[in-house]
């Protein structure tokens, strides 16, 4: 699912698998191929989404600037946008 953060942004690190990224104000809108070793910043209030690409786990060292604002906060903090990338439900007739 496609979000934007209110009052933070944030600086990814991808330590294992392959990915796709998007992000509504980088790279003309295009998503972007990640991968192992990339790393990527997600500005304060820009539209993002990310999927996994391969078989293997996508796993990311995520740090937030500032903290996270806490579990109750936390829910509202990442608010639903608009993507491009296909989700997993969409991609379910594919099966």
């Amino acid at each position: 699912m496609a979000v934007k953060h209110k009052t933070f942004e944030e600086i990814w690190y991808f330590l294992s698998g392959e990915g796709e990224m998007w992000q509504k104000e980088v790279n003309d809108g295009e998503p972007i191929k990640v991968k192992q070793g990339d790393s990527i910043n997600i500005p304060l209030g820009n539209s993002f989404q990310f999927r996994n690409t391969d078989t293997e786990n996508l796993c990311i060292l995520i740090a937030t600037i500032p903290n996270w604002p806490g579990e109750e906060e936390g829910k509202r903090e990442a608010l639903p946008v608009e993507g491009v990338l296909e989700t997993f439900d969409e991609l379910n007739h594919l099966i």
